[in-house]
């Protein structure tokens, strides 16, 4: 009998192991970089007034006036209408479509876009 219970004993220690390794795995993997990173590096932002917006965006989603939901929506797609080949045979950068789209679809659902005082 002592055999059994040592067996389980061992058993039962490798599943915690195993299982807070893979919670620990888990939530590494889960990691996104904040918003205000994945706007401006994924629109390629580079004047003042587009990183400004950037900033403003981010303060209205983490007011909760604007769900993330929404900006990730009109981020992917200014990614990919601005990898598409134009007729000037160039890329263009995603924040020229993603700034005025993120602004018509806050003016529909009637929600102001501003920075934090």
């Amino acid at each position: 009998m002592s055999r059994f219970l040592r067996t389980t004993a061992t058993l039962l220690m490798a599943l915690v192991a195993l299982r807070s390794g893979a919670e620990q795995l888990a939530q590494t993997a889960v990691k996104r970089p904040p918003l205000r990173e994945r706007l401006t590096f994924g629109l390629q932002a580079r004047l003042d007034s587009e990183v400004a917006f950037i900033d403003a965006v981010v303060d209205t989603v983490g007011r909760g006036e604007l769900p993330e939901s929404l900006v990730d929506r009109t981020f992917f797609w200014a990614r990919k209408r601005g990898a598409e080949q134009t007729g000037l045979r160039r890329h263009r950068r995603p924040i020229i479509y993603f700034r005025p789209a993120l602004l018509a679809q806050t003016t529909k659902l009637d929600i102001e876009i501003t920075p934090d005082p």
